[in-house]
Order: structure tokens, then C-alpha cells, then sequence
């Protein structure tokens, strides 16, 4: 999964995968029959059809949300998003914009 993720929104940075989900778990990420149910998942699904998107097989556990999240070489979080439903889209720019802030950040500090 996290190969078709980094071919997909990768954008020439690392990504990385969590299989024990303790990352996930830390960041307290969703994993909930609720969120399942919310009446955007209608919505979501509805939008991802129409832009051509059929769901294939099941990728990972049923009932856990996604996420991104970006981190520096420190370990500092740049950028987190916690999906609140299944089908919520990934907010690209908000990531290529805390990437940007990140790599400024690191550009100015005294070496």
C-alpha cells in the first residue's frame, strides 16, 4: 500500500509504512465501525465514482481511517491529517505546503 501511495502522492519524498500500526495508534488515528457510518461516506463515495474510481479489494483492516503525516529528521510533526471517514480526501497541498515551510525552516537554521 505504501508503494501505490508514494507512486501516487509520493512527490519525490520518502514514505513510510507502519505494519504494527504503533505510529498509528500514537496519533490516535480512527479505527471504528462509527466512521463507517457517517453520512459522508455517501458523499465520498459518491464523488470517487463519478471521477471514475471503483472500489477493487480491500487494502489493510476494514475499519481503519487514513491519515498523513509529515515528519522532519527530528521527529517533529509538520503536518498531520486524521481522516474522519472512509473516502475523505487527501489534502495534497497542505502537505506540499508544510513541506515547503519545513524545508525553509531548515534552509535558514545556522549549520
Amino acid at each position: 500500500m505504501a508503494l501505490s501511495f508514494a507512486r501516487t502522492f509520493g512527490c519525490g519524498i520518502p514514505v513510510l509504512a507502519d505494519p504494527e500500526s504503533s505510529v498509528f495508534r500514537e496519533l490516535q488515528l480512527k479505527r471504528s465501525a462509527a466512521s463507517l457510518l457517517n453520512p459522508r461516506v455517501l458523499l465520498n463515495a459518491l464523488r470517487a465514482f463519478r471521477a471514475g474510481f471503483r472500489q477493487t479489494k480491500l487494502q489493510g483492516h476494514p475499519l481503519q481511517q487514513g491519515g498523513a503525516v509529515l515528519f522532519g529528521a527530528d521527529g517533529t510533526i509538520h503536518n498531520l491529517i486524521k481522516d474522519s471517514s472512509a473516502g475523505d480526501k487527501l489534502d495534497i497541498d497542505s502537505i506540499l505546503c508544510a513541506l515547503d515551510v519545513a524545508n525553509a525552516a531548515n534552509e535558514t537554521r545556522p549549520k
